[in-house]
């Protein structure tokens, strides 16, 4: 994934910050009623998900790296096929040679 990989993953960390630090400031303040806390959090939650998610995909597919698990073949008509597989070649016992 090399250098790119490694930029989109660095655009994540800092999204989650930029979604915690709010949720933090926004429980810390007392004068927010609790019933605008609680409406507050349902999205704050949800952002802090689904950006958690996403930089947790990145680095998996960040640490993947070099072989070929992300890579798709196209059937004809432009669907997806299956995911292409490297199998490492067998190992040869005295038996075979």
């Amino acid at each position: 994934m090399g250098e790119s990989g490694k930029a989109e993953a660095a655009k994540w960390r800092r999204l989650i910050w930029v979604v915690t630090v709010p949720g933090v400031v926004l429980f810390s303040l007392p004068w927010i009623p609790s019933k605008y806390k609680f409406m507050l959090a349902i999205p704050l939650y949800a952002m802090f998900v689904f950006v958690f998610y996403k930089y947790l995909c990145v680095k998996k597919e960040e640490s993947a790296g070099g072989n070929n698990s992300g890579k798709q073949t196209f059937q004809e008509g432009g669907k997806v096929g299956k995911k292409i597989r490297v199998k490492a070649p067998a190992k040869r016992t005295r038996k075979d040679r």
